[in-house]
C-alpha cells in the first residue's frame, strides 16, 4: 500500500517474490536441496552455485565438470529456475606450473583465483586497494591526533589485508603485503621511511601481517577441530611427532574445475 492505494493481486506460480520480506528465506528452503541432487561438492551462498569437479587428470576434471553442470540444469529445470549462461563459466585449477591462463581471473566472494592458486592476482588486485588506503591516512595525518589516525588503520587498511588471509597468508607474495603494511605503519608513527619497524608495531600496538596470518590459522584450528588429524592417525608407531598436525582438511585438490 503506499498513499492509500493497494496494487493488484497476483499469483506467483514459481519462484520467489522480489523485495518481499520472507523472499531470501524462501529462496534459501527451495535452493537448499540442490546439492542432494548433483554427486559432488557445492558451494552455494545466496543465488550464487559453485559445483567442484575433482580428479588427478585435467581433461576428466573437465569431463566431469560437464556432467555435473547437466545435473544441476536437470535440477533447475525440474524446480522451474533457469540457468544465468551468461554468468556460468568453467575454470580449470591445477598446481602444475604449466597450468592454463585465464583470461579474466575470476573472483569469489570478494577472492580473485588464479590457475596455479598462488594468490598472485589476488595480492596484485589488494595492492591497488591498499595504496589507497595510504593515500586516505598521509591526508588523515595532517587533520587528527595519532590514535584516531590509527583507530582510522583498522578501518581502512586492516580491514582489507585481513580480508581472506587465511588462504592466501602463505604465498611467497604476501611480503608486497607486509612491505605495504610497514609503509602504513611509519606513516600513523610519522617516522622515516628507513626506520626500523619492529618497535613501531609494538608502540601502536598493531599484529603484523605474518602474526595476523597464525591468529587466523589459530582461529580457523579451534573452530574445526573436526577437521585436524594428526599424524598418529596414519600409524601406530610410537615416534617423536606422532601428536603434531598432519595436514588441515581446507578443500585443497590437485585439479579443480569449477562452475559459478
Amino acid at each position: 500500500m503506499y498513499e492509500g492505494k493497494t496494487s493488484e493481486r497476483l499469483t506467483v506460480s514459481s519462484g520467489v517474490p522480489q523485495g518481499s520480506v520472507l523472499g531470501p528465506l524462501l529462496f534459501l528452503i527451495m535452493i537448499n536441496d540442490l546439492s542432494s541432487n548433483v554427486p559432488t561438492s557445492l558451494v552455494l551462498y545466496a543465488d550464487d552455485t559453485t559445483i567442484l569437479s575433482r580428479h588427478e587428470n585435467s581433461t576428466h576434471a573437465l569431463n566431469l565438470s560437464k556432467t555435473n553442470l547437466n545435473y544441476a540444469q536437470s535440477w533447475l529445470a525440474a524446480n522451474e529456475l533457469v540457468l544465468n549462461e551468461t554468468k556460468t563459466h568453467t575454470f580449470l585449477f591445477s598446481t602444475k606450473a604449466n597450468s592454463t591462463s585465464f583470461e579474466t581471473p575470476p573472483k569469489f566472494l570478494g577472492i580473485t583465483l588464479d590457475p596455479t592458486l598462488n594468490w598472485n592476482s589476488h595480492i596484485i588486485g589488494l595492492k591497488k586497494k591498499l595504496s589507497s588506503s595510504i593515500y586516505a591516512l598521509k591526508r588523515l595525518c595532517g587533520e587528527l591526533e595519532r590514535e584516531d589516525v590509527r583507530k582510522a588503520y583498522f578501518g581502512l587498511f586492516q580491514s582489507h589485508m585481513s580480508y581472506g588471509l587465511l588462504v592466501w597468508g602463505a604465498s611467497p607474495h604476501a611480503q608486497n603485503i607486509f612491505l605495504l603494511q610497514k609503509k602504513a605503519i611509519r606513516i600513523i608513527s610519522g617516522s622515516g621511511q628507513l626506520e626500523h619497524c619492529k618497535p613501531l608495531f609494538q608502540n601502536l600496538k598493531i599484529l603484523t601481517l605474518h602474526s595476523l596470518y597464525i591468529l587466523h590459522c589459530l582461529l580457523y584450528m579451534q573452530g574445526n577441530s573436526e577437521k585436524i588429524e594428526l599424524r598418529e592417525a596414519f600409524h601406530n608407531y610410537e615416534t617423536r611427532h606422532r601428536l603434531r598436525i598432519k595436514y588441515l582438511i581446507l578443500g585443497y585438490t590437485k585439479v579443480t574445475a569449477a562452475h559459478s
